[in-house]
C-alpha cells in the first residue's frame, strides 16, 4: 500500500520526534513501521500519528506489544478506540494477559494502565468488564497515589453497575471530603490534570481528536502520491491488508482459494469502499448491478479477516420465518423433553460470526423489523424467551441488494425507504468494465493469451446483441438469461482445460472452441433466429465460416465410445468405474443416437469441468435420462429429487423427526450393502447375506446387528492381514474388490450406538435428527438431481444455493441447531431440470439461482429421422434386425403425427390440442417389444400406436390417424382386418393369466386373489370397445392409465371389473382441490403406547403390496401433489417419501390409474 499520508505527516515535524523524521526519510519499510509504533506509545505523539496514519494503525496496535510495557501498550489502545471501534480485538487480546499492580507505591505505569483501562470500559464495559481482575482493582483503594485510587473507584464503578451515590460513598471513604484544597492531581496522557475534572477532560479531548481527524483527513487527500509503498508482507500476521486499509484479522482464518481475485482499477476501489465501511461499527449493505461481484467481495474480505470459515450465509426471501433464524424448541433425546435450539442468527450473534444476507430486499418485513435492534444497538430481542442477546466482539452483518437499469439506463437501487434505512452503510459496488474484464481473464488465463482478443470480441458482440435476444428468447424459455462475465470466465475455463497449455491449435481445437462458446453463452436459448444469430456472431468473431459452422451445428457426428476404463462423448472423455448396482436399479434402454451423443458431450463437459447443470426442456425430450445415463456408465450414485410446492428443506437436508429402530436401521441397510457389495464378493456370501435379509424382514433388529457385527469382523480380518498399512488406506483384496476401512470404521460406530439404543429398550427411540439423502450426497460424492426445480418454494430453494459454487460447492446445515458446513466432496455434481415457465401457473426460477447454473435448452430430437430411427432400433433390438424396414417405417408414422398434431389437426377427447412427446413414442416401443412375443412385430407396434396415440385422440381424429398406421405399419399385408381381429398368443412365461374379458384380444397376469366374475356387469359392445383399449394398456402393468370422460360414464367402474376380474385388489382415492400429499405418501401418527409412528399412506401401501389404485377426479387435485408423483408416472417408478428418505418401487402387480372430467365441464 502506498503511504500517501507520509508527506501531511511531515508538515508536523515538530511535534514528532527525530528518529521518526529521519527513517520516515531514509528509513527501509521494517524500520518505518518499528519506529512509528514505538513513538505511537508515547501519549505526546498518539493522536497525530493516528489521525494521519489512520489506514495502518490497526498493524501498530498489533506490534506495540513488541515494542512496549503492557501498560503502555494499554494507554495507547485506549487513546484511539472510541474513534477506531474495529481495533477493539486488540483490546480483548491484551487484558487477557495478566497485569499486577503495585498494591503499597504510586507507579506510572499502573496510572498508565487504569486510564487506559478506564476509557476501554467507558468505550464497551460489556465487551471489556469480564476481562478486569476486579479483586486486584480494589487493592488498589489502599494505594498511597489519589489519582491511582480515583481510577480504581472509577473502574469498580463501571464494572459493578455503580449508581452515583455509591461512587460518592466511596470516593469519600477513601479519598476524604471533596474540598477545594483537596486535588487529585495525576498524569493524564501528557499532561497533569486534576482528576476530580476527568469527564470533562476527557470530553475536551474526544472534541479535539475528532477536530485533528478531519482536518488529516483532508491533509491526506490533498498530498497524493509519491510516498513510499509497503508490501502486505511487511504487516503483522494479525492483520490483513485489505482494499488499501489494514484491518485486523482473526489467526485462524483461512485465506485460501482468495488469489483467484484479479485487483483491477474497479475491484481495488470497491474493496477501499467496503473495507473503509467496515471500520465503523454500523451494518454494510453492498449495491450493485446483477454480476459486478457484491457477494465475491464479500466472501472475499471475509476470507482476508479471517471470518469466512464462520460466516453464515442468509438467502431470505417472502416466506422467510424470524422464528427459525431466531430459535425454536424442539423436542430433547429424551422422551418428552423440550429443549431451546437457538437460530443460525442467534448462534452467528453470541459467537460474534459474520452474517452475510443475500437479496436483502426480498426479505418480508417481519425479518427486517427482528433484525432493526440487531442493525441500531447491537442486540438481538427473543420474545420467545423474554431474552436480549447481546452481539459479541466481531460480529458483522452485511447484506446485499440487486440493483436494476431504468428505462434511461441509470442504476436505481431498491429498499430506499426501507424500515430502518439510515443505520445500513450504504457502499456501491460498480461493475468492472470490458477492458478490466480482459484484464482479468489474461491473469487467470495466462495460456490463452493468444485467443483473449477473439473471446473479448466475442464477448463484447453477444454483450451489444443480447438486448434483441431478450425479446426472442423469452417467448420460449419463459425467461431472458442475461450474458455475465461468469459465463465469459467459464468459456476460458473450459478452453484451458481443453489445450492443456497447447500454444498451438488445430482446426478441430479452434471448432471445440466455437461448441464451448455456444454452451456458455447461447446454449440456454431453444433454436430459432435468436441462437443462430448469437452464433453466427460467435462464429464470425472466431474466423470461422459459414458452412462449416452450419455443419458443426447440425451435420457433425459426435464421437460416443465405451470400452471397459473410459467412456469418451466427443471432445470430452471421462474415466469409467463399474457401479455395483443393486438389483432393483436396472440401466434402461438408451439409443446413442446424434441428437443423444451431442447432448452427453455437453452434459460431460459440465461434469468434467464441476459445473452445476440446469436442463430446460419439455417434457418428455430426455433430459433426466441423459443425465441418468451417464451416471450408470460413469459408476455414480445418482440421488433424484422430485420438487414441488410442498417441498421444504428439511426434505433434502433433513430434520427433526420421531425415529423408530426401523426408520433408523433403514438407511444403515442401505449403507452396508453399498460398502459390503464394494468390498466382498456377493456370490460367496450368498447365504449371509439372505439370512440378513430374512432378519431385515422380520424386523429383528438385534439380529441384523449381530450379523453386521460379523462383517465388521470380516473386515478387520483383512486388516490384520497386512499389518504395516494403516487403517485409513484401501486395500485390494483377491477378488480385486477394495475396502475402505474409512467407510467401514464410520459404519462400525453408528452399529456400536444402534446396538446400545436396542439394549435400552424401545424408549431410547424418540425424536431424533435424520440426515436428509442430499447431504449424503455431499459427504459420499454422489451425484444430486433435482427434478422440477422451478416448482420448489424459494427457501428450499436457498437452503442449497451454496452447492452451485463452482469453486468450492459447500452445505450450510442449521437444522440440528448448530451451525455446520459441509465442504462438497470432488465428485460430487448437481443437475437440474425445468420445463420452460411458459405454460400458465408455471413458476420459474429466481434469477439469482438461475444465474448460477450453466444452463442447457433441450430439443426433441422429433425433426431428425436419424435420431428416431436409432431410437426404434434401440428399443426393439433383435426384434427389428429381421426387418430393417420398420424403423424407417415407426419413425415415419411417429413425424407424421407429430405434424398433423403442430398443424392443429388433431385434438383429444376432450377436444384440446393433442400433445406427444418422445415419451410418448418410446412407451409404445416399449409395449410393442412386451407384446412382440404373442403377436408379429408389426402387429404389435400397430398395438402399440393404438394404446399410446389413437387412444387419445377423439373419434374423428382417431379416423385420421388410422390410415397412416395401416399404411406405414401393415401397408404390405394381405387381410390386414382379419389379422387385427385375432386375439394375441397367450403369454407362455410360466406365469398365469387371464383374458380381460371374455372375448378379448389381450392377455393380463392374474392376481394373488381368486378371479370374480361379476354377472351384473353388463358387456355392451360399446363397453367392450372401452375395455379393449384399458386391457391393452394394462397388459404390460409398466404405464399409468388416464382415462378421461364425462360424469357416470363408467371410467371407475370399468377399472373396477377388470380388477376383481384378473384377481387384484382395487383401491380408490378421491381427489379434491385440498388434497394433501399425505394422504398419499403417508404421515406421522400417534400410536396405542402414546408414541408417534409413521403410517404409509394408500398409494404407498398399494405400491408395497401390488394393488391397482385409482386416482379419481386427478384434476381436481393440487399441482404440487400431482408434480410430486412425477417419478413414480414416469419411466423411473419410484416414490421418494420424504419424512422417512425411503425410495419405494412398486410390486410386480402394481398398477396406477387415474381418472378425470374433460377440462371445462363441471366447473
Amino acid at each position: 500500500m502506498e503511504c500517501s499520508w507520509d508527506r501531511a505527516l511531515l508538515q508536523h515535524h515538530d511535534r514528532l520526534p527525530p528518529e521518526l523524521l529521519q527513517i520516515t526519510q531514509n528509513g527501509s519499510n521494517e524500520q518505518y513501521l518499528e519506529a512509528i509504533t514505538k513513538a505511537s506509545l508515547d501519549a505526546r505523539n498518539t493522536y497525530l500519528i493516528f489521525a494521519h496514519c489512520e489506514n495502518i494503525f490497526a498493524h501498530i496496535c498489533a506490534s506495540t506489544r513488541s515494542h512496549g510495557s503492557l501498560a503502555s501498550t494499554i494507554a495507547t489502545i485506549g487513546r484511539v478506540l472510541s474513534f477506531a471501534p474495529y481495533l477493539a480485538p486488540f483490546a480483548t487480546q491484551y487484558l487477557g494477559e495478566q497485569y499486577t499492580f503495585d498494591v503499597q507505591d504510586a507507579s506510572d505505569p499502573d496510572m498508565l494502565y487504569l486510564l487506559g483501562l478506564f476509557r476501554l470500559l467507558r468505550h464497551d464495559y460489556k465487551a471489556f468488564r469480564s476481562h478486569v481482575d476486579t479483586v486486584q482493582v480494589q487493592s488498589l483503594l489502599r494505594n498511597p497515589s489519589r489519582p491511582v485510587v480515583y481510577l480504581a473507584i472509577r473502574v469498580l464503578q463501571i464494572c459493578f453497575d455503580g449508581a452515583d451515590h455509591w461512587f460518592e460513598q466511596m470516593i469519600k471513604e477513601y479519598l476524604g471530603e471533596d474540598t477545594p484544597e483537596s486535588n487529585i492531581n495525576g498524569l493524564w496522557d501528557d499532561k497533569i490534570i486534576d482528576y476530580r475534572f476527568l469527564t470533562l477532560w476527557e470530553e475536551e479531548r474526544y472534541e479535539k481528536v475528532e477536530k485533528l481527524l478531519g482536518s488529516a483527513r483532508a491533509e491526506v487527500s490533498r498530498s497524493v502520491g509519491g510516498g513510499r509503498v509497503i508490501p502486505a508482507a511487511c504487516f503483522h500476521p494479525d492483520t490483513a491488508l485489505v482494499g488499501g486499509l489494514v484491518l485486523p484479522s482473526e489467526k485462524p482464518g483461512n485465506r485460501a482459494g482468495t488469489d483467484m481475485l484479479v485487483y483491477t482499477p474497479t475491484i481495488c476501489d470497491n474493496l477501499s469502499r467496503i473495507a473503509t465501511a467496515l471500520k465503523g461499527p454500523q451494518p454494510l449493505l453492498l449495491s450493485g448491478l446483477a454480476g459486478s461481484g457484491k457477494t465475491l467481495l464479500a466472501r472475499h474480505v471475509a476470507a482476508q479477516l479471517g471470518k469466512l470459515d464462520k460466516m453464515v450465509t442468509l438467502h431470505l426471501n417472502e416466506q422467510s420465518d424470524a422464528k427459525l433464524l431466531i430459535g425454536i424448541y424442539t423436542t430433547g433425546d429424551t422422551p418428552g423433553s423440550f429443549l431451546w435450539k437457538p437460530g443460525v442468527l442467534t448462534t452467528a450473534v453470541e459467537e460474534g460470526r459474520w452474517v452475510l444476507i443475500e437479496d436483502l430486499d426480498r426479505a418480508p418485513n417481519e425479518i427486517i423489523g427482528t433484525l432493526l435492534p440487531l442493525i441500531e444497538r447491537r442486540k438481538l430481542l427473543i420474545p420467545s424467551r423474554k431474552q436480549t442477546v447481546y452481539a459479541a466482539q466481531g460480529f458483522q452483518i452485511i447484506a446485499t441488494v440487486r440493483n436494476n437499469l431504468n428505462h434511461r439506463g441509470e442504476e436505481t437501487r431498491p429498499l430506499a425507504h426501507m424500515l430502518g434505512a439510515r443505520h445500513w452503510q450504504n457502499v456501491a459496488i460498480d461493475a468492472q468494465l470490458l477492458a478490466e474484464q480482459k484484464a482479468v481473464a489474461k491473469q487467470l488465463f495466462p495460456s490463452l493469451s493468444q485467443l483473449l482478443p477473439q473471446f473479448m470480441a466475442v464477448y463484447e458482440s453477444l454483450q451489444a446483441s443480447k438486448q434483441r435476444v431478450a425479446l426472442v428468447g423469452q417467448t420460449k424459455t419463459g425467461m431472458a438469461r442475461a450474458i455475465s462475465p461468469r459465463d465469459l470466465l467459464k468459456w476460458c475455463s473450459r478452453v484451458t482445460k481443453l489445450l492443456q497449455q497447447r500454444s498451438t491449435f488445430t482446426s478441430s481445437d479452434v471448432d471445440d472452441l466455437l461448441m464451448e462458446a455456444i454452451d456458455c453463452f447461447v446454449g440456454a436459448l431453444p433454436d430459432g433466429s435468436a441462437r443462430a444469430g448469437m452464433v453466427a456472431s460467435i462464429a464470425e468473431n472466431l474466423r470461422i465460416d459459414p458452412q462449416r459452422r452450419d455443419y458443426l451445428m447440425g451435420e457433425r457426428d459426435v464421437r460416443y465410445e465405451v470400452d471397459k476404463s473410459r467412456i469418451t462423448m466427443g471432445r470430452y472423455s471421462l474415466p469409467r468405474v463399474q457401479a455395483q448396482r443393486s438389483a432393483s436399479v436396472a440401466q434402461g434402454t438408451f439409443s446413442t443416437n446424434p441428437h443423444t451423443t451431442r447432448m452427453l458431450e455437453r452434459v460431460a463437459a459440465a461434469v468434467v469441468n464441476r459445473e452445476p447443470l440446469l436442463l430446460v426442456g419439455e417434457t418428455g425430450v430426455g433430459k433426466t435420462t441423459a443425465v441418468q445415463h451417464l451416471a450408470i456408465h460413469l459408476g455414480k450414485k445418482l440421488e433424484p429429487f422430485n420438487l414441488s410446492q410442498q417441498s421444504e428443506a428439511g426434505d433434502l437436508l433433513g430434520g427433526f423427526k420421531p425415529v423408530t429402530a426401523r426408520s433408523l436401521i433403514i438407511p444403515m441397510k442401505d449403507e452396508f450393502d453399498e460398502i459390503f457389495r464394494a468390498s466382498f464378493s456377493m456370490s460367496k456370501n450368498q447365504q449371509f447375506l439372505e439370512l440378513l435379509g430374512k432378519q431385515m424382514a422380520r424386523s429383528n433388529w438385534q439380529a441384523v446387528c449381530k450379523l453386521w457385527q460379523q462383517a465388521l469382523n470380516m473386515v478387520d480380518q483383512q486388516r490384520s492381514a497386512v499389518p504395516d498399512e494403516t487403517p485409513s488406506k484401501k486395500r485390494k483384496i483377491e477378488s480385486k474388490k477394495v475396502i475402505d476401512f474409512t467407510r467401514w470404521d464410520a459404519f462400525a460406530v453408528k452399529v456400536t450406538n444402534m446396538d446400545h439404543r436396542l439394549s435400552s429398550g424401545v424408549e431410547a427411540f424418540a425424536f431424533s435428527f435424520i440426515e436428509g439423502n442430499i447431504v449424503r450426497a455431499v459427504r459420499n460424492g454422489d451425484w444430486v438431481l433435482l427434478d422440477e426445480i422451478n416448482l420448489a418454494s424459494p427457501d428450499t430453494l436457498e437452503s442449497i444455493t451454496d452447492l452451485l459454487d463452482p469453486s468450492s460447492p459447500s452445505l450450510l446445515l442449521t437444522e440440528a441447531g448448530n451451525i455446520e458446513r459441509i465442504e462438497a466432496h470432488p465428485e460430487f455434481r448437481v443437475f437440474a431440470a425445468m420445463n420452460p415457465a411458459t405454460d400458465v401457473g408455471k413458476k420459474d426460477l429466481p434469477p439469482g439461482i438461475r444465474s448460477r447454473f450453466t444452463e442447457l435448452y433441450v430439443e426433441s430430437p422429433d425433426k431428425d429421422i436419424k435420431s428416431l430411427q436409432s431410437i426404434v432400433r434401440s428399443y426393439l433390438r433383435a426384434e427389428a434386425a429381421a426387418d430393417p424396414a420398420v424403423a424407417v417405417d415407426a419413425s415415419t408414422v411417429y413425424q407424421k403425427i407429430i405434424g398433423l398434431a403442430e398443424q392443429n389437426k388433431l385434438v383429444d377427447g376432450a377436444g384440446q390440442k393433442s400433445h406427444f412427446s418422445l415419451r410418448t413414442l418410446t412407451r409404445t416401443l416399449s409395449y410393442a417389444k412386451y407384446i412382440a412375443p404373442q403377436c408379429s412385430l408389426r402387429r404389435a407396434l400397430y398395438e402399440g400406436f393404438q394404446m399410446s396415440f389413437l387412444t387419445f385422440l377423439n373419434a374423428e381424429s382417431a379416423r385420421s390417424v388410422q390410415p397412416l398406421l395401416e399404411q406405414h405399419l401393415l401397408g404390405k399385408r394381405t387381410n390386414i382386418r382379419s389379422e387385427l381381429q385375432k386375439a394375441l398368443r397367450k403369454p407362455n412365461d410360466g406365469k398365469s393369466y387371464i383374458q380381460g374379458y371374455p372375448g378379448s384380444k389381450h392377455w393380463v397376469h392374474q392376481g394373488s386373489l381368486e378371479p370374480l366374475e361379476q354377472p351384473q356387469y353388463i358387456l355392451t359392445p360399446f363397453i367392450k370397445t372401452n375395455l379393449e383399449n384399458l386391457v391393452r394398456a394394462t397388459s404390460t402393468r409398466q404405464f399409468p392409465v388416464l382415462i378421461q370422460g364425462p360424469t357416470s360414464s363408467g371410467k371407475t367402474s370399468m377399472i373396477e371389473y377388470l380388477a376383481k376380474r384378473t384377481g387384484h385388489k382395487f383401491v380408490r382415492i378421491n381427489n379434491h382441490e385440498h388434497t394433501d400429499l399425505q394422504e398419499y405418501l403417508g404421515t406421522y401418527v400417534s400410536g396405542a403406547d402414546g408414541r408417534l409412528h409413521f403410517e404409509e399412506g394408500v398409494l404407498v401401501q398399494a405400491l408395497r403390496e401390488g394393488h391397482w389404485i385409482v386416482l379419481d377426479e386427478l384434476n381436481l387435485a393440487p399441482t404440487d401433489v400431482l408434480e410430486a408423483l412425477n417419478r413414480l408416472l414416469d419411466d423411473n417408478r419410484e416414490l421418494l417419501i420424504p419424512e422417512t428418505q425411503e425410495t419405494v418401487r412398486p410390486h410386480g402387480d402394481f398398477m396406477l390409474f387415474a381418472t378425470q372430467n374433460p377440462a371445462g365441464l363441471y366447473g
